[in-house]
């Protein structure tokens, strides 16, 4: 609860903060070489994380994911947020945790009317930094 209000509708039931292990998921062939801060807040089902990390690896075709959230994102939980490569990466490209999912994929526009979204791939991105904030709900 808080200040002078006592009413448990109003109270936190789930609060929780710490840190998290941002891994690269899947086959992009780029690594994490250094984190330099990787956190979050859950509140309730509301999950804000936040990190730091510095990239390596030739990269190759396959999709670029940053995996090891600290918390599933919920079914039809889609969730997009802003992401800043320090090398490579698309103009506009933004990160998308996907349902049910513990990973961020990253996606630019296809600026086609009949193509969605594209995701990036290992090969588009350089060894450089990776800043994200990421968003989401969780069941958990």
């Amino acid at each position: 609860c808080f200040g002078y209000d006592s009413a448990a509708a109003n109270a936190l039931s789930d609060y929780e903060s710490g840190s998290w292990t941002p891994t690269i998921t899947g086959s992009s062939n780029k690594s994490i070489s250094t984190t330099h801060s990787a956190t979050y807040v859950k509140i309730g089902c509301f999950v804000h994380c936040q990190c730091y990390v510095i990239l390596t690896g030739t990269g190759n075709g396959n999709d670029f994911l940053l995996g090891g959230l600290p918390f599933t994102n919920r079914g039809n939980g889609y969730s997009s947020n802003v992401t800043d490569f320090g090398v490579g990466g698309i103009k506009g490209a933004y990160a998308r945790v996907n349902s049910n999912t513990t990973h961020a994929e990253f996606l630019y526009s296809s600026e086609n009317v009949s193509v969605g979204r594209i995701t990036l791939k290992g090969n588009q991105v350089g060894d450089g930094y990776l800043i994200t904030t990421l968003q989401y709900m969780t069941d958990s």
